[in-house]
């Protein structure tokens, strides 16, 4: 704290003797050690392989139920660990369109995550993967992860498990689940 006091006195001093460029250039490194320590905090792979929580990548293994009350199951691709949500409508539509399990009639197509691919293509973006990372007592939370395609900015998008998930069917993009996610509510099955 006393550091801090003897800062602000000498900020104050350099305005009083009206020492401008002493006073910039405090600003400018203040602001570029915070905005190093912000880039260092959103390293979100590397904090992930440090925290042990590393992902697993998952397959859709069934969709079952009708209308507003679908269950999608995601397990593990080399194990046995399976966990099961709740799905939407059109998410669920989407995701049984994807794998085959259902001709929808035109009128009810599930359009909106063929236009997210799309767009997000033409911005020059690509769809990296999905991620289901954590959940709260009454539903599971997702993001999906975006780059621009060359190996530069990443941005990461919160999403609902189900539109995250016929999201990356649509663009062919792997589906993870963190592994605390799976030990914590997931179940085994067989094969």
């Amino acid at each position: 704290m006393a550091l801090w006091g003897r800062v602000f006195q000498r900020l104050l001093f350099a305005l009083y003797r009206q020492r401008i460029a002493l006073l910039l250039l405090l600003v400018i490194v203040a602001g570029a050690g915070t905005y190093y320590l912000w880039l260092n905090q959103t390293n979100l792979p590397n904090e992930a392989a440090a925290a042990g929580t590393q992902p697993v990548e998952v397959t859709v293994s069934d969709l079952q139920g009708q209308a507003n009350n679908a269950t999608l199951t995601l397990k593990e691709k080399n194990g046995s660990r399976r966990i099961s949500m709740a799905v939407g409508l059109t998410e669920a539509l989407a995701i049984a369109q994807k794998r085959g399990q259902t001709q929808i009639p035109p009128d009810q197509q599930p359009q909106s995550y063929a236009l997210m691919r799309d767009t997000i293509q033409q911005m020059g973006g690509r769809i990296d993967r999905v991620l289901v990372n954590d959940a709260t007592q009454s539903q599971y939370l997702a993001q999906i992860v975006v780059s621009d395609g060359n190996g530069g900015d990443v941005k990461v998008i919160k999403a609902r498990p189900g539109d995250a998930v016929a999201l990356a069917l649509q663009a062919n993009a792997p589906i993870f689940v963190e592994n605390q996610v799976l030990d914590r509510f997931g179940t085994k099955g067989s094969g």
